[in-house]
């Protein structure tokens, strides 16, 4: 029996299940890890968490790493050095991108559209095997449309220039302690703002009701995901359906099915975590 170590990480957090083809042995969760923005001792100390888990399960037979990051050679090189480093007891790893890892889980071995929406965004044609064309994932300085620290970022911007209502604006103040100093250095001098920004996307769903303002500035986003990620990858296609994950894809469900139907677009349907499905398609392949 061969039992499988799957890890998927976006960037907040790393969910991992150990399996054999029959079932799941164990399983836990981390804080998420990326090649470039999670520093040498961040790996260790996950690595090593999961591997004092690993203690008193079944034998790794082989590792599968998903994560972001990773869709360049030299992100999957840094990470296989950090097992190779930090959890030299495990099989060397096979290292891919979280974009795959959802098109696996979404569509198993049938061809699809994908998109990711959680803390970052991503897209990709899928042709049941491979991502063979894919857009977004660029990252919240050059894209990530639709991604929980976009929609992060629409919420500080707002703030920051005084475009809320004032009992928003005094509600953000006490409820978050947010300062124009305090946002500008977090954003500017953290390892990860990625991360510090879409923490924010709950409060921007929270007062969404209550503001026009930021219901067209949603809007106006994830019409730009379509744009931008979808419609390039379904042209030529005839699909008309994307599948999604990520948490961002569940809790802006409306705007995201609005953005999809004024484009001819639907749903074809949404889950989160991916984990539990990828599980489903590497059993089925072991």
């Amino acid at each position: 029996m061969k039992n499988f170590l799957l890890l998927e990480s976006g960037a907040t957090k790393l969910a991992w299940v150990l399996a054999s083809p029959q079932k799941i042995l164990c399983q836990g969760e981390v804080t998420g890890l990326h090649p470039f923005l999670s520093g040498a001792t961040e790996w260790q100390e996950n690595l090593q968490a999961i591997n004092s888990h690993l203690l008193d399960c079944p034998p790794v037979n082989s590792v599968y790493y998903y994560g972001t990051g990773c869709s360049q050679n030299e992100g999957q090189a840094l990470v296989k050095k950090y097992f190779t480093t930090f959890a030299p007891i495990l099989p060397a790893p096979s290292v891919a991108t979280d974009l795959l890892a959802a098109a696996r889980a979404l569509c198993q071995q049938e061809a699809g559209v994908v998109g990711i929406l959680g803390t970052g965004s991503n897209a990709a044609l899928y042709d049941g095997k491979h991502i063979t064309d894919q857009r977004g994932g660029l990252g919240y300085v050059l894209g990530d449309e639709g991604s929980g620290a976009n929609l992060g970022k629409i919420l500080l911007q707002a703030f920051l220039q005084q475009q809320l209502p004032a009992y928003i604006q005094q509600a953000l103040q006490e409820t978050h302690q947010l300062s124009r100093d305090t946002i500008i250095s977090t954003v500017y001098q953290t390892a990860n703002p990625s991360r510090y920004l879409a923490q924010f996307a709950p409060a921007l769903k929270e007062w969404l009701p209550k503001s026009s303002f930021l219901q067209e500035k949603v809007a106006a986003e994830f019409g730009q995901f379509a744009d931008l990620s979808l419609l390039p990858l379904l042209a030529g296609t005839g699909l008309s359906e994307v599948a999604f994950t990520g948490s961002i894809a569940v809790q802006f469900r409306s705007y995201l099915e609005e953005a999809l139907q004024q484009r001819g677009l639907r749903i074809k349907t949404i889950i989160t975590p991916p984990l539990p499905a990828l599980v489903i398609y590497h059993q089925a392949i072991h």
